[in-house]
C-alpha cells in the first residue's frame, strides 16, 4: 500500500543514506491481488523484481535478491518480514 511508503521517504530524506527497496509488482492475497502502488516513491530506488510462491507467507522469496544484493552492496539491509519466513 502506497502510505506505508511514506517511511521510507522519511529515511531517504537524510543526505547519508542511500536507499533502495525490493517489492513485488503485486502479491496474492486470498481477498484478490493487491497490485503495487507508486505514492511515496521519492528520494529512494524501488525496485519491482519478481516472487516465487507469491501469496504464500512463510516460503516466498525474491530470486533475484541476492544479485540485487550483490550489485548494490548495502551496509544495512533490513527486511520487513518475519523472522521465520524463508524471505527472511
Amino acid at each position: 500500500m502506497g502510505t506505508y511508503q511514506t517511511k521510507l521517504e522519511q529515511i531517504a530524506q537524510h543526505s547519508d543514506v542511500e536507499l533502495a527497496v525490493i517489492v513485488p509488482p503485486s502479491w496474492q492475497d486470498p481477498a484478490g491481488e493487491v497490485v503495487l502502488e507508486r505514492s511515496h516513491t521519492e528520494g529512494y530506488q524501488l525496485w519491482v523484481e519478481p516472487l516465487r510462491f507469491n501469496g504464500q507467507f512463510h516460503i516466498h522469496y525474491y530470486p533475484t535478491l541476492r544479485q540485487k544484493l550483490r550489485d548494490f552492496r548495502p551496509d544495512i539491509l533490513h527486511m520487513d518480514e518475519e523472522p521465520y519466513n524463508l524471505a527472511t
